[in-house]
């Protein structure tokens, strides 16, 4: 990821393929459940999440944003920060190689 961040390339542009890009996830807790959605095209259950767009201005803001766009939750997430970081690989699909989600 550190690479990807110093490479000089574009790490939050979803047109940067390789290696991958960076993407935000959104953890919502509640009476001891996890929020989770259903990724249709990766058959997988994950948390609400997604690309970063340009117009966020912090990564919270993106996480905020994605949970919204994907379960209709808002909420304010700025005083909560970054708690995992991790990489996934996204198989190619809809006119994009496989690419990895950082």
């Amino acid at each position: 990821m550190l690479d990807l961040a110093e490479a000089g390339a574009e790490p939050l542009s979803r047109s940067q393929f390789v290696p991958g890009h960076f993407t935000v996830g959104a953890y919502v807790l509640a009476r001891g459940l996890i929020l989770m959605v259903h990724h249709r095209r990766l058959d997988r259950w994950l948390a609400p999440g997604g690309h970063i767009d340009f117009a966020d201005e912090t990564l919270e803001a993106a996480a905020a944003r994605e949970l919204h766009e994907e379960t209709g939750v808002a909420g304010d997430l700025t005083d909560i920060g970054i708690f995992d970081i991790d990489a996934h690989p996204i198989p190619a699909s809809q006119g994009e190689p496989a690419h990895t989600h950082f």
